[in-house]
């Protein structure tokens, strides 16, 4: 129970982190050294979001980000908030559950560990190339 709110505060953090990040970006028309703008890191979190959380339903459907009424940034916060409020809502049952995907078992801890780390891995790149560096 404790891994699971430290890794929530931890998420939400770094949605935090993320968002402020693409914000710069997206006000400064930055573009990264790849050529990519802010807002296709943050689609891609936002649509990476939604596959780590299909993986605790017993048939996961992955529906497209790009559907969500908004900006890039405000779905972002969508997905963020839907994600947060999925996790915390989860009920003994689903936190103890394993489901295995095309081969791979997946737990809520697991989910929750690898979301920590996709919107992590989007900050450090945001923050790498920041207009404020």
């Amino acid at each position: 129970m404790e891994h699971r709110a430290n890794g929530l505060a931890l998420l939400d953090w770094a949605y935090m982190d993320l968002y402020a990040s693409a914000h710069a970006w997206e006000s400064a028309a930055v573009v990264g050294p790849d050529g990519r703008a802010a807002r296709a890191v943050v689609q891609q979190v936002a649509q990476g979001q939604v596959w780590l959380i299909s993986r605790l339903e017993e048939q996961p459907g992955v529906p497209l980000v790009d559907q969500l009424p908004g900006t890039p940034l405000g779905r972002l916060r969508q997905v963020w908030q839907a994600s947060l409020a999925r996790l915390r809502a989860a009920s003994d049952i689903e936190r103890a559950r394993i489901l295995e995907h095309d081969g791979e078992r997946w737990s809520l801890r697991k989910v929750l560990d690898r979301s920590i780390l996709l919107v992590i891995l989007a900050v450090g790149e945001l923050t790498e190339h920041s207009p404020h560096a």
